[in-house]
């Protein structure tokens, strides 16, 4: 297995390639996502990211060996982990993502990964839109995601400094209600809710509302809980911590 002073050596003649993979995984079934390697390749993992959904148990392979499973999200579409030390990928054998699908009912996931190669992969990518924040004057505005089911969207890191957060959150096509949690982090592990008393949010009309949370914290996301009267409700959520 090449080690990390084998990268160092030839990181200079190595070309970076992104790849998107997309899988639909049925409820208590497991998904996968599979990048081959070469056999004459020199590859490594820079980093990678994938889709979060609660109670889905997620699992990366190298070739050489399974990360343990995990059910938290260690980076996303838009805000990918990039490691310092990149892992090896074994020639002849697949870079792979695992799915673990436990939320009751059929999902879709998305994995990019970052990958440094001597020899171009030639695989096709596939996947959804990345969102990427935008600077204004007054602060960072993202788009979180939209939620159409239950499910979170994908966590965003907080900008050093800022300990003003706010959400907006667009609601359509609602049945009879749609009941949301406004989450922060510490760590970007355990998660908890930003209303003090520990009050989830129910809308009962289409329509754009906001929330305002005061506080110091590393990571922001936003959950859809429970709806009710159907299943065609969207709630696009956008950010702004100033």
């Amino acid at each position: 297995m090449p080690k990390q002073e084998d990268y160092i050596k030839m990181k200079d003649r190595l070309m970076e390639q992104t790849i998107s993979k997309q899988v639909t995984v049925a409820t208590g079934a497991v998904g996968v996502v599979q990048v081959p390697i070469q056999a004459n390749a020199n590859a490594f993992l820079k980093g990678y990211g994938h889709t979060f959904k609660n109670s889905t148990s997620f699992q990366l392979g190298t070739g050489y060996t399974f990360l343990p499973k995990r059910t938290d999200q260690e980076g996303s579409i838009a805000q990918p982990v990039i490691y310092g030390n990149p892992f090896p990928l074994k020639p002849s054998a697949k870079l792979e993502l695992r799915f673990y699908n436990e939320t009751g009912s059929e999902q879709t996931y998305t994995a990019k990964f970052y990958i440094m190669t001597d020899h171009l992969i030639d695989i096709e990518s596939a996947g959804g839109e990345i969102t990427v924040a935008t600077t204004t004057a007054t602060g960072t505005t993202v788009t979180l995601g939209t939620l159409d089911e239950v499910e979170a969207t994908d966590a965003y890191t907080v900008e050093e400094g800022v300990t003003t957060h706010i959400f907006t959150s667009t609601v359509a096509s609602i049945d009879t209600d749609v009941t949301i949690r406004y989450e922060g982090s510490i760590d970007g592990t355990s998660y908890f809710n930003l209303d003090v008393s520990e009050t989830d949010t129910t809308y009962t009309a289409n329509g754009t509302y906001s929330a305002t949370y005061i506080g110091t914290l590393k990571f922001v996301r936003v959950s859809l809980i429970s709806e009710t009267g159907g299943t065609a409700v969207t709630v696009v959520v956008k950010y702004l911590g100033v």
